[in-house]
Parts: structure tokens; sequence; C-alpha cells
């Protein structure tokens, strides 16, 4: 079934719309398999986090205890250095966060490659 409408923002965990809660649009998020890194200011440690889902303006994480809704972060996910976002919300151990500017999704779902290492490469070193 298709529809022209946009998708929306509403409450986390599907909790329902109510009459008073603003609907922002938003574009289409894709559901992953990724690791990230978040660097909190403040001098606490780095902390990693399951993504659930992500988009150019944001994403969803889990292990989120340690982080708190309004905190600024940096986040690095695949190819995606220190990139800064704000923690939205925190609820059952799940974070939204929003990127300070968009980003390029495929970019955060690439891996670094590093070539594996060959008998070669292995003698030059010694």
């Amino acid at each position: 079934m298709s529809s022209d409408r946009e998708p929306f923002i509403g409450p986390p965990d599907g909790e329902p719309v109510r009459g008073d809660t603003p609907v922002t649009p938003r574009v289409e998020r894709y559901s992953v398999m990724l690791t990230a890194t978040i660097e909190h200011f403040g001098g606490a440690p780095p902390s990693r986090h399951r993504v659930r889902d992500i988009s150019p303006d944001g994403m969803r994480v889990d292990q989120a205890r340690r982080l708190r809704a309004g905190a600024t972060i940096l986040v690095t996910v695949g190819d995606l250095t220190e990139t800064a976002a704000t923690v939205m919300w925190v609820r059952n151990d799940a974070a939204g966060l929003k990127f300070a500017s968009p980003i390029q999704v495929d970019r955060a779902r690439s891996r670094a490659a590093i070539a594996p290492c060959t008998p070669e490469r292995r003698h030059r070193s010694r």
C-alpha cells in the first residue's frame, strides 16, 4: 500500500500521538546493525553503542543508560568521524540522536577497509 503522505516523527517507542504532540515530517530511516562510538564532553570516557536505525538527520542507539537528553556529543560510525549530535530523548536503554547537520548515510554504513596481511607484507616488515 503506497501513500503520498510524508513520514512523520512522533513520540518514541510507538506511543500514540496526542492532540498536542507536534508532528514533524522526517526523511526515510534505514534499519542497520552498526556500532557507534560516542564521545562525551566533560571528561567522561567514550562509550560504544549499537545503532538500530539511521537517517541523514539522526539515529537511534541502544545501550544508552549513560546518555542524557539535551547533551551534545560527538559520534563516530563507519567513515563518519566526530560528527556533532544532540541527544533528543532517552527511554528504555535507547536514545534518539539528532545530527547537527545532515550526514551521508552511505558513509556511516561503510567500514574502513584494511588489506589482509600477505606473506610478502609480513617479510617486508621485518
